[in-house]
């Protein structure tokens, strides 16, 4: 087996990297590592195995590489809560929401392998990520500080290869994801016990040069300036060799950030997405194209390419979904900011739409569209598409 092979990645998602929550370095080694497990295996099943001799291997001092000391750490897993903020997907409330790391583990002796559950929320951020931070585990190994692990995963997130960056952060920010809001309420207190600390580590051993310049408003400190200078390559796996298995991902999430992040090369662990690069994007129908930038055109033939759209019931859903996303942000085209709620909605009517009707025939769903009186299952995909861009005409001129 090459280096290349041996390389383990965890595509560390931008909201959970965004999140809060406080445990120890060696704790937070075994947590990163069954998120790696979960997303090599993404079997849907909210869970993965991990072997009782990987995570001894994860813990530096070979007289604490015990079971007991990996039953105490996974029990400290299971009651950590994580803290992240998200939006209500229904209408835009901002909803905090606090998930234990992970939910349950099983230990099966004679396999001598951990069976490890995660809530289905958190397992969502999991595999479903589009915005990343790609960290290499043997890198984020090495930190003997929690804080530093937390802030590598933050400055990866933003970071391009020798590149030098600046991103600014405020110190509320900082401290929520650090997980010290109640710790060090004090700046000077919080500088020299984390700050200070995790970006001396990350520059000794994080591959990657790191300085801080302070944001003051009078006198007060309210932000941290980062300038980071990142050695560690953001694409790990030779092109020509691994083609079958590699995608693009543009790290978008807003309109502010499309200049600030770079576009990342990943290994992707879906089969069917997989696929994709094998198929010409030019066979998949994608009705009421107009309605797309090109970017999030190319998005949703990523994501969507397995659902058949010249199929009635599917394109039902997806006009009707077209048409909510358009009116929630009175816009004229489905942009990146609109994306992710779009992609979230669409996706999870047609999988309940799918799993109701077990594989048959949508049902004829009398639904009302715009001010259109007459319903959409009187028409065939060809007619809604155009009463759709008639609909919308108005927001062109």
């Amino acid at each position: 087996m090459n280096e290349e092979n041996k390389i383990e990645l965890l595509m560390h998602s931008k909201q959970l990297v965004h999140t809060s929550y406080e445990v120890t370095a060696i704790q937070n080694r075994i947590f990163y590592y069954c998120l790696l497990n979960a997303q090599k295996e993404n079997n849907g099943s909210l869970k993965c195995t991990v072997k009782l001799e990987d995570l001894k291997n994860l813990i530096p001092s070979k007289n604490q590489r015990t079971l007991v000391n990996i039953k105490k750490a996974l029990e400290i897993l299971s009651t950590s809560l994580l803290e992240f903020e998200e939006k209500d997907i229904r209408d835009g409330d901002d909803v905090e929401c606090k998930y234990t790391l992970i939910a349950m583990h099983k230990y099966y002796k004679n396999k001598e392998v951990f069976e490890i559950v995660f809530l289905e929320e958190l397992y969502n951020h999991i595999i479903n990520y589009t915005v990343y931070a790609p960290l290499n585990l043997d890198i984020l190994s090495k930190f003997k500080s929690f804080y530093s692990q937390r802030l590598y995963e933050l400055l990866r997130l933003w970071s391009r290869t020798d590149i030098e960056i600046t991103k600014e952060f405020k110190l509320d920010q900082l401290k929520f994801i650090f997980g010290v809001e109640n710790k060090y309420p004090n700046y000077k207190n919080f500088k020299q016990r984390v700050l200070n600390q995790a970006v001396k580590e990350i520059n000794t051993v994080g591959n990657m040069d790191v300085t801080i310049e302070e944001v003051k408003k009078s006198r007060k400190v309210e932000g941290i300036k980062f300038i980071i200078m990142d050695y560690e390559k953001r694409k790990y796996f030779n092109k020509e060799k691994l083609k079958q298995n590699i995608v693009q991902v543009d790290e978008v999430s807003s309109t502010q950030e499309v200049e600030e992040i770079a576009t990342i090369e990943c290994i992707a662990n879906d089969k069917e997405t997989n696929q994709l690069t094998n198929k010409s994007k030019s066979d998949f129908y994608v009705p009421c194209k107009k309605l797309f930038t090109a970017r999030t055109l190319e998005l949703f033939k990523e994501d969507f390419f397995k659902y058949d759209f010249k199929e009635k019931g599917n394109n039902l859903i997806l006009s009707q979904v077209i048409v909510l996303t358009l009116d929630k942000d009175d816009e004229e085209k489905i942009k990146v900011k609109s994306y992710n709620y779009f992609k979230t909605v669409l996706m999870d009517k047609l999988k309940k739409e799918r799993y109701e009707n077990n594989q048959k025939s949508i049902p004829q769903v009398k639904t009302r569209f715009h001010n259109i009186h007459q319903t959409f299952t009187k028409y065939t995909p060809e007619e809604l598409e155009k009463k759709l861009l008639e609909s919308q005409k108005d927001k062109f001129k």
